[in-house]
């Protein structure tokens, strides 16, 4: 990172090319997704075509470790870090990043509400930063870790 680098900022490009590594030419969009907490993560690629179709691409295998030293170095003391966050890629190289620090990620299945409680000892929030979804989720944790 540079001087003028925003938090993060390395770590979005270099994902960001992982991703036009990744997929032949043609393309008109390239979304990828991401949940993650400490200990589970779920990453999704999709693909649009010139021609419409939407191609199954495998993701490559290395972009894991630049998603999760992306959250770490995102982390603000009580603010917490991401949950989720959504690069959106479209020709010739504009790149839209969005970043979920609020927002119940809404995994399918559910992570079970211990590691709510994990993701929030590696990275705390204060009072002011803890979302109403998550008090729940910590509060299952407490009462013996279900899942919804």
């Amino acid at each position: 990172m540079t001087a003028s680098e925003e938090p993060g900022e390395a770590l979005d490009r270099r994902i960001g090319f992982m991703l036009l590594d990744a997929v032949d030419g043609g393309w008109l969009r390239i979304d990828f997704r991401c949940k993650v907490v400490s200990d589970a993560h779920d990453l999704a690629l999709t693909v649009l075509l010139a021609d419409g179709s939407s191609p199954a691409v495998p993701l490559p295998e290395a972009i894991l470790e630049p998603v999760l030293q992306l959250r770490e170095e995102m982390y603000r003391e009580g603010r917490g870090t991401w949950f989720s966050a959504r690069w959106t890629l479209e020709p010739p190289g504009r790149m839209n990043l969005t970043y979920n620090l609020d927002w119940d990620p809404l995994w399918e299945p559910d992570v079970p509400a211990s590691s709510w409680r994990a993701d929030l000892e590696a990275f705390p929030r204060d009072g002011d930063h803890m979302p109403e979804w998550l008090r729940m989720r910590l509060a299952e944790a407490d009462e013996g870790d279900g899942t919804r």
